[in-house]
């Protein structure tokens, strides 16, 4: 067996599956079509004549489609040297499945393979070997790869199995895919890290600005929902979680705690200038008790001396909301740079 591969369709993580077009050509010897007595020269035979003379009954194992081509005719190669050496090549298009493990997408390496194997012959009757050359499978040097780096490993294996009628003859490529994550990288994720640094702005709004902050929470929340959302549309529903997962999950994460940390100063400023209202309207009507006793109106410079220290401890109230919220300045970004820290140097090491 060999293969020239011209070139790879699309590969589809959501059906577990890839495309690609190749040329496979099989070489045997057949003792009773040797005619070097005859004259030393190889026929060319028409692909009509590949139904006239034995050849193996190769089907692909994990093949979901296949068809060869047949524009402007059968895509055939027949030739049979003098001493009986036949080379027969086909041009196939097929759909394989391919099991990827998508942990780590999308900064993950796949294994897919390509398994021939027969379908009628034991290995008592046949047997299958990739042919004796440095690389028997060959890429076509100007294929590219729209979402894996075209620089392809291979290694080569012997895949027969028992099925109960017999071992059957079994030879497989496994090809070793690198996902090229730039795409990626610009489309998800910085967006995200700019939604969640977004998020932060909140944090040097006035805490009055209510319309503004909530506006600014809801929105970045409700941008990360839907670019999760067309990522989910675009993967397998698969039982385990995936490195994307993770990274839009924090971010969410980050950005609705950005909410949450406005409601709670929302709260908090709130409740203390409810608390200070009631105490320096408390000191006013005492102030206008004692003045009323005796006999003269309060002035506005009379009560203010007596609220004075209302409005300082509502100063100091006041200060506890700005800690929170230089708290959250430091914070939010300082946790969420050691997160893409760990994420990355997690992610590239398993790539690498």
């Amino acid at each position: 067996m060999e293969m020239y591969i011209n070139h790879f369709g699309s590969i589809d993580a959501v059906n577990m599956q890839f495309e690609v077009d190749l040329n496979l050509r099989q070489r045997w010897r057949d003792s009773r079509l040797a005619f070097k007595q005859m004259f030393n020269e190889s026929l060319n035979l028409g692909h009509a004549r590949s139904s006239h003379i034995w050849v193996p009954d190769v089907y692909f194992r994990n093949a979901k489609q296949a068809k060869m081509h047949e524009i402007t005719v059968p895509n055939k190669l027949l030739r049979v040297s003098p001493e009986g050496d036949i080379v027969f090549s086909q041009r196939l298009a097929l759909v394989l499945t391919c099991n990827m493990e998508l942990e780590f997408y999308p900064l993950d390496n796949q294994a897919c393979s390509i398994e021939m194997e027969s379908f009628g012959f034991t290995t008592k009757d046949v047997a299958f070997h990739w042919r004796n050359v440095t690389n028997p499978v060959v890429f076509n040097s100007e294929m590219e790869l729209p979402e894996f780096n075209k620089n392809i490993n291979k290694t080569y294996e012997n895949c027969s199995k028992e099925y109960g009628l017999g071992t059957f003859p079994c030879v497989l490529v496994r090809l070793h895919l690198t996902r090229e994550y730039g795409f990626y990288l610009i489309q998800t994720f910085i967006p995200s890290i700019l939604i969640v640094m977004l998020s932060w702005v909140s944090f040097w709004l006035d805490p009055h600005a209510t319309p503004a902050r909530i506006s600014l929470g809801l929105l970045t929340v409700l941008t990360m929902t839907t670019q999760i959302s067309g990522i989910v549309a675009q993967l397998p529903k698969v039982s385990y979680v995936k490195a994307i997962d993770v990274w839009m999950a924090v971010c969410l994460i980050f950005v609705f705690a950005a909410l949450l940390e406005f409601a709670v100063v929302n709260v908090l400023v709130r409740k203390e200038e409810l608390r200070a209202a009631e105490m320096k309207q408390r000191e006013r009507e005492k102030v206008e008790q004692v003045t009323t006793e005796t006999n003269e109106k309060p002035t506005d410079s009379e009560v203010d001396p007596r609220c004075g220290k209302f409005e300082k401890n509502k100063q100091r109230k006041y200060k506890r909301y700005m800690e929170v919220e230089i708290g959250a300045r430091i914070a939010f970004p300082f946790v969420f740079a050691l997160f893409n820290l760990f994420f990355w140097l997690c992610t590239l090491r398993v790539i690498a």
